[in-house]
């Protein structure tokens, strides 16, 4: 007997390779079918058979090749519909379309070729072609599934959600078991906006696919649709799990926390989503904005490093597109957050430029421009915002604000009353009408208003601040001094602060522990709590004091202080810090607890003794007056207390008083007007270079000091010297409500203003009061 021929051997093989791939054996019938193509390899069903089984096992490229030998032996329908299932896989479109219109040119009827011509025709955008060519397939074959949910896909693709519901509840009832067709027939219901049967199909698609990441992703839009958000974003949690290369995924799953005001959280997705390099500007900005978000409610250092973060955002989105006004309005802001107000106002000045029909950048640009003293333009860009846009509350409050750093505060009222009447719930507003209040002498209407501000925002530091200012000025120590320590989550204090790495101290007894006071505010401030450092030094710490250099002499053998370290040195083995201003929120909670020991700053009698000398060249006989008549004209606290030289003339004028200069820096120019009409003595070189050592031995030689609010008054009365100080209508905090004299300094008188800005009855008042005084033989009354 003879032989089989090869070829009779290779159609064997082939078929035993069908029934093993018939019965889902692939592996089994792979070499099957490649042993009978060796033997004879112009079996085209063998290619074609093998081919199939490559796609099949996701071999695709491979089985491109295997398809085109089929092809060689004889173009078909088949054959060519095979390829072109392949090359769609592969996202060879154009070639894909091409081999199924050539299939479709041997058999018109052929379902699959029309399937595969439409799956082409959609990926490259020709969707219109694409549904027709799946309404083809499904009407040559009803029951062909993949054709109903094609045609469904693509007409929700073509917005006509409607008409795509019947082939998806087609594609549905055909594959039961199948989650794909449940999810875009859910597609298709929440395009129609019928959220709950939307919610029902995806929920069905994640029971048939759990780990179905999109459907996660749309049940929780469709959730986020029924305003049950703590639902939806569960389901956005979990879409982003499955898929953390989903930029899509991750940046809704990210807005849907900032939705919730889960900031915090928010900040972490999108740092996954932005940590894929996606060339997409809106993920970085708001990243930036959550970022700013989150640290509004955060008053600590730690805010700067986020706000960095932020602007990097911005930047990076910026860079990407250089066109996005809402990337540059968030790049301003935080900017404006971070203290870096000239920055700011390019950005603000940029996303004018690019849109300047935004009312929100001329305000905020207002704001920035306020800040760095560019006041009328400031006002200026408050008001574009207001004519763009007359219900923009913050505009109206920004431009209060304008006005109060002109110390215009009864014109500041209405506007911030303006964006109070538009949105009622505004603490910021609420909290600078009460400075605009306060600053009229209306001190009660601003406690009140500034315990609305809290109810808006409990945590505003700038609302606690001023509260507290309103309570102090009337004696509540306990409770302002408590509400005075917001003064230090304030942002421009945490930017202060920033450097510092110890703890603050909390009270507590300190164990021999090393504890840094630190000056803060202006050189006043430092002296006046400067009385509190050996109660500081009795709860066992060892004190070291840091402040500005022109303090060291004065200070560095006051009672308590070990070490004493000038700003910007280092200060080390140190366990907790102190900024002074919090020593009276330790130890004075009440009146009572003052004045304590005066004077409590030592005065070196070699430098007094060396200025009596001198001044009794100056001034031989007669009462030396020593006059101060400006502050530091930069000080956040300069709000009419300075004054004018010459407003100083009826003092001149008491029989006997000789007026001796104090001044230094600020005012100094006003002693050279040829205007002036009195004499005033002035002191020499030595004293203008010198330090407030110096100034302490001078005025230790006076027989009294008359001042404005400034550092000269709170040394006098720290060492005990007769002081009188003229404060103006609306007066600093620390000098109370209506009383001549204050619990801090014992030798103090104050001549308060009665009309506001008007300075000549005060001294007139104190003129009188100067021809009758004498001073005390012990130098301890004033």
């Amino acid at each position: 007997m003879a032989s089989p021929a090869p070829a009779q051997i290779a159609r064997g093989l082939i078929g035993r390779g069908l029934a093993e791939h018939k019965a889902g054996h692939l592996d089994a019938a792979e070499p099957l079918y490649r042993e009978g193509l060796a033997l004879d390899a112009k079996v085209q069903e063998g290619w074609r058979l093998l081919g199939v089984l490559l796609q099949q096992k996701g071999a695709t490229a491979a089985s491109v090749e295997v398809v085109e030998r089929a092809l060689a032996l004889g173009r078909n329908a088949v054959d060519l519909s095979n390829l072109a299932n392949a090359l769609n896989q592969l996202a060879r479109s154009e070639q894909a379309a091409a081999a199924a219109a050539e299939a479709l040119s041997f058999d018109p009827r052929m379902p699959a070729a029309h399937l595969n011509l439409g799956v082409a025709n959609r990926a490259l955008g020709h969707r219109e072609a694409a549904a027709q060519n799946f309404r083809a397939a499904a009407g040559l074959q009803p029951a062909y599934a993949d054709a109903h949910l094609n045609l469904g896909v693509t007409l929700t693709e073509l917005g006509k959600p409607d008409q795509a519901e019947a082939p998806l509840r087609t594609a549905v009832g055909l594959l039961p078991q199948a989650a794909e067709p449940q999810f875009n027939l859910g597609n298709s219901l929440l395009r129609q906006l019928r959220f709950e049967e939307a919610r029902d199909a995806y929920l069905e698609a994640i029971r048939l696919r759990p780990a179905y990441a999109e459907a996660h992703g749309n049940l929780a839009a469709a959730y986020k649709a029924l305003a049950q958000l703590d639902l939806s974003v569960v389901h956005y949690a979990e879409a982003a799990r499955l898929a953390p290369r989903d930029i899509v995924l991750l940046q809704n799953y990210a807005l849907m926390l900032a939705e919730l005001r889960r900031y915090g959280e928010a900040i972490p997705v999108y740092e996954q989503a932005v940590a894929l390099n996606p060339p997409q500007a809106p993920i970085y900005t708001n990243l930036g904005s959550a970022i700013q978000e989150y640290v509004r409610d955060r008053h600590d250092v730690g805010v700067l490093a986020l706000l960095d973060r932020a602007i990097l955002a911005h930047l990076q989105a910026l860079s990407i597109n250089p066109e996005l006004v809402a990337a540059q309005m968030n790049l301003g802001l935080a900017l404006l957050a971070r203290g870096r107000q000239a920055d700011a106002v390019e950005a603000f000045k940029t996303a004018i430029a690019l849109q300047p029909d935004v009312a929100e950048s001329h305000s905020n640009l207002g704001q920035c421009l306020s800040d760095i003293g560019q006041f009328e333009e400031a006002a200026a860009a408050c008001r574009r915002a207001i004519e763009l846009n007359p219900k923009l509350a913050e505009a109206h409050s920004t431009l209060g604000n304008t006005l109060i750093a002109q110390n215009k505060v009864v014109e500041a009222e209405p506007h911030y009353r303006d964006a109070l009447a538009i949105k009622p719930e505004m603490p910021g507003a609420w909290c600078n009408l009460g400075v605009s209040l306060f600053r009229q002498g209306r001190a009660a209407e601003a406690e009140t208003v500034y315990e609305t501000a809290l109810k808006y925002d409990p945590n505003l530091p700038d609302a606690h601040w001023n509260y507290a200012l309103a309570l102090l000025q009337r004696g509540v120590f306990d409770e302002g001094f408590a509400e005075y320590e917001w003064r230090l989550k304030r942002p421009g204090r945490l930017r202060q602060d920033a450097g510092f790495t110890q703890p603050l101290w909390d009270g507590r007894e300190l164990n021999g522990a090393s504890i840094l006071i630190h000056a803060e505010q202006g050189f006043g401030d430092a002296i006046q709590c400067a009385r509190l450092i050996p109660q500081v030094a009795a709860r066992g710490g060892r004190v070291v004091l840091q402040a500005r250099k022109p303090l060291k002499r004065l200070m560095e053998h006051l009672p308590g202080v070990a070490e004493f370290v000038i700003d910007g040195d280092p200060a080390v083995d140190i366990a907790c810090r102190a900024p002074m201003f919090s020593l009276p929120h330790h130890f004075v909670r009440s009146l009572d607890d003052l004045p304590g020991a005066i004077p409590y700053l030592p005065v070196d009698p070699e430098l007094s003794a060396a200025w009596a000398a001198k001044l009794a060249t100056i001034a031989p006989d007669g009462l030396k007056v020593g006059i101060v008549w400006s502050g530091n004209l930069t000080s956040e606290v300069e709000i009419g207390r300075s004054i004018p030289l010459k407003a100083l003339a009826p003092l001149a004028a008491v029989p006997g008083a000789r007026l001796i200069s104090l001044q230094k820096a600020d005012g100094m120019d006003m002693l050279d007007d040829p205007t002036l009409g009195f004499e005033v003595a002035r002191l020499d070189e030595v004293y203008d270079a010198g330090d407030f050592a110096e100034t302490a031995a001078v005025m230790a030689n006076l027989d009294l000091l008359i001042s404005c609010d400034t550092a000269s008054g709170h040394l006098a009365g720290a060492i005990g010297k007769p002081v009188w100080i003229a404060v103006n209508r609306v007066s600093d905090w620390r000098w109370m409500e209506d009383r001549e004299d204050t619990p801090w300094y014992p030798t103090m008188r104050i001549f308060r203003q009665q009309t506001l800005g008007d300075w000549g009855p005060v001294f007139e008042r104190m003129a009188a009061a100067l021809r009758e005084w004498r001073p005390s033989p012990s130098k301890g009354e004033g």
